[in-house]
């Protein structure tokens, strides 16, 4: 059974009932998802949130504008995990199972698997060949081995975005909320 570490930057959205929101969209049936919620918000608001599929790591408010290097840097904690998705708290997963991981296992497309999504109920498509990195893509899985291989370098997750084979899922798989 694949291993996917999720690991959601959360800095505004601290009710409990929103949270909750975003660790049923992680659920899955056919893999272990292991659920970090990475908590910037002022004050740790998560420090009391309490969920037995979730870890809930303290950072500092501060250091919001580095969270994804702060996540990447604690990689080496995850390496049981061949997956790995550092993911936005507006972002609400669909349908985690109908992924195909198993791609990822072959050694030339095991960069990035990304996805369409849905920005307050409207569908939005990116192209099948690699976007921008630059852009952002709200939701992507990236090969855990390739992210650790990375670790020191610069912009590790947009190198291997445009450096390693990846694929794109033309299906709608996380809701993104602006309101």
């Amino acid at each position: 059974m694949k291993s996917i570490s999720i690991n959601y930057i959360i800095q505004k959205i601290t009710d409990k009932e929103s949270i909750d929101k975003i660790v049923e969209g992680c659920k899955s049936e056919k893999y272990k998802v292991d659920i970090n919620l990475y908590d910037f918000s002022l004050g740790n608001q998560l420090q009391n949130y309490s969920n037995e599929n979730v870890s809930v790591i303290q950072e500092n408010y501060e250091d919001f504008e580095k969270a994804q290097s702060i996540i990447l840097s604690k990689m080496i904690n995850y390496i049981d995990s061949s997956i790995m998705s550092i993911i936005k708290e507006s972002v609400i997963l669909k349908n985690l199972d109908s992924i195909d991981f198993t791609i990822m296992e072959s050694k030339e497309l095991n960069g990035v698997i990304y996805t369409d999504y849905s920005i307050d109920g409207i569908r939005c498509f990116l192209r099948s060949h690699y976007p921008n990195s630059n852009l952002g893509v709200p939701l992507a899985f990236w090969n855990t081995e390739k992210v650790i291989k990375h670790i020191g370098q610069e912009n590790i997750l947009g190198l291997i975005f445009n450096t390693c084979i990846g694929i794109h899922i033309p299906e709608d798989l996380c809701d993104i909320t602006t309101k």
